[in-house]
């Protein structure tokens, strides 16, 4: 599907706290938004943890512009990770 000439694209910012390659509702909820507005012509980036310990890095996949935060894990669940706002 393509822009009318007279609706110019836009840039979309999904942010997220989880995100594939996790599989649970919200992540594949982010993925399909994230897809469907990238099949409409606009540029969507998404913010997400990153799902292990490292820098933060952006990855350019299909579907959208992927910005993955450094992350760090917590005691409470298996894969869940937050970011800090200072880093």
């Amino acid at each position: 599907m393509t822009m009318p000439d007279a609706q110019r694209p836009l840039t979309i910012l999904i942010a997220a706290d989880t995100y594939p390659p996790h599989v649970n509702g919200a992540a594949q909820f982010g993925y399909r938004l994230a897809k469907g507005m990238t099949q409409r012509g606009h540029d969507v980036h998404v913010l997400a943890c990153r799902q292990d310990k490292g820098k933060s890095f952006t990855e350019f996949r299909a579907e959208a512009t992927v910005h993955r935060l450094r992350s760090h894990s917590v005691f409470t669940h298996e894969y869940f990770r937050i970011c800090f706002p200072w880093e």
